[in-house]
């Protein structure tokens, strides 16, 4: 093993994590893992308790994975980013406590991904309490007409949204967010970037994202399949500068295409039958 950090990608899948009678939890006390009698098919994701149990599964693991790291590798040797959803507190509700997960040292950088995922339950599917859901009512829900519970906003700026108990989630503004994550850095020292999405746009359009980003205080970008972006001519030659900051802060980013040469062959070995995109 000769890389220097291990990348963990947040898995989209929350309803099969979350949505289980036996809950996993981290027992500080113990020392080991537990099983939680607590019922969860029918809260809304957005519960604190559960938040709490789901941060408190991940972190472990992410204990658990410091410690066998630094024991083969020597202390910090190997670094471990972490790839998970626009804001702090979407993080938080698919469990990722990123504000303890730096404060002690787990992760050495952390990618803010352009998507989030949340529940949407109306309250005419909830019980009297407000508190859990009505099962029956939840099913005749979603079975009446072409709804999603889960919804992913992604892409841009994602505007807060109300959770389960009404409260207002999210930062109000690309400004308030990336000021969160920097503050993150400051207090801790772990590295922030931030990543570009969808992966095909035009090329004046990924300069105006990444221009917004560091405008506002950004200083690191992250681009997941970089190599998909290189279909499209002109936007694969702007996204190799996305980090010459000032040229996309004072709008100097030149735009022009790039001329292509492609290998067909290295030494005796011909590589012409493989697509550029394969890596071949």
């Amino acid at each position: 093993m000769d890389n220097k950090a291990n990348e963990i990608l947040f898995i989209s899948d929350l309803k099969n994590c979350v949505k289980n009678t036996d809950v996993l939890s981290d027992d500080d006390q113990l020392g080991k893992w537990r099983v939680v009698k607590y019922e969860t098919a029918d809260l809304p994701i957005g519960e604190k308790r559960l938040n709490q149990v789901r941060c408190s599964f991940i972190t472990r693991f992410f204990r658990e994975l410091r410690c066998a790291l630094d024991k083969k590798f020597g202390k910090n040797k190997i670094g471990i980013h972490l790839r998970c959803q626009f804001s702090i507190s979407d993080a938080y509700l698919v469990g990722y406590d990123i504000e303890t997960l730096a404060r002690e040292n787990l992760i050495d950088a952390v990618i803010s991904y352009p998507q989030r995922m949340y529940e949407i339950i109306p309250q005419s599917v909830m019980d009297d309490d407000g508190k859990r859901i009505n099962m029956k009512k939840y099913d005749d829900w979603v079975t009446s007409g072409d709804r999603s519970v889960f919804k992913c906003d992604d892409f841009d700026f994602s505007p807060p949204y109300k959770n389960c108990s009404g409260e207002s989630i999210g930062p109000l503004s690309q400004e308030e967010r990336i000021a969160e994550w920097n503050n993150i850095e400051k207090k801790y020292g772990v590295k922030v970037y931030f990543d570009i999405l969808p992966r095909i746009m035009t090329d004046k359009e990924f300069v105006r994202r990444v221009s917004e980003l560091y405008r506002y205080g950004a200083k690191r970008i992250s681009l997941w399949d970089y190599n998909g972006r290189l279909v499209i001519p002109n936007l694969g030659n702007v996204a190799r500068k996305a980090g010459q900051i000032e040229d996309f802060i004072n709008n100097t980013v030149k735009t022009e295409k790039p001329v292509y040469y492609r290998i067909l062959h290295i030494g005796k070995y011909s590589i012409k039958r493989f697509f550029p995109g394969w890596g071949g």
